[in-house]
């Protein structure tokens, strides 16, 4: 085996390259490449009894390192996760509440279009921010309006508008504010 055919888990990766992989202050933060994925194989093959059935997961794409088991649920067809300038915005919405892109897993929900369901379960989310994704449409079986904390199986959700209203629209900001802070009991 030559030094060109090793092949490393993406978490290993982003493990080796935690301050250099995504850098928050500068202007120019790379996006990932689709073909990336930042997420540790399943735990599946191991555990199943000889013979058994073990039936096949999609493995979901993500960016960040999902530390806190928080899921943000984004909506764009123009970036593999969001664009340059929005997630330096969202970067920063998070050091607000003393998290970073390591405590979440960022999915760009027109890319994934999975149930939410066994997207939480993998991710093992205990928080879900859906930004410009109504909780209908991500197959919630509630709907709830924006800037409202809603507590359903087990897990914690806020509905916003998109990242790129909430970065220009002041009224926005102060409305997504007292609910991040109460969410996260900042």
């Amino acid at each position: 085996m030559s030094l060109n055919d090793i092949k490393l888990k993406p978490r290993l990766i982003s493990d080796l390259y935690t301050n250099t992989l995504v850098e928050s202050s500068t202007s120019n933060v790379p996006t990932a490449p689709p073909d990336s994925k930042i997420i540790d194989d399943p735990p599946h093959a191991a555990a199943a009894p000889k013979g058994a059935e073990v039936p096949a997961q999609k493995e979901v794409n993500f960016l960040g390192r999902n530390e806190k088991g928080i899921l943000i649920l984004v909506s764009k067809d123009d970036a593999v996760y969001l664009p340059d300038g929005e997630l330096n915005f969202l970067t920063a919405i998070l050091a607000a509440c003393q998290l970073s892109l390591g405590d979440v897993a960022i999915v760009n929900w027109k890319t994934t279009r999975t149930d939410l369901a066994p997207l939480q379960q993998q991710l093992g989310s205990r928080f879900v921010l859906l930004f410009d994704v109504s909780p209908l449409e991500a197959g919630l079986p509630i709907n709830f309006p924006h800037f409202q904390i809603q507590q359903f199986n087990g897990r914690t959700y806020l509905s916003s508008p998109a990242l790129s209203d909430v970065e220009k629209e002041v009224t926005i900001k102060r409305q997504l504010w007292p609910s991040l802070k109460k969410m996260f009991s900042i």
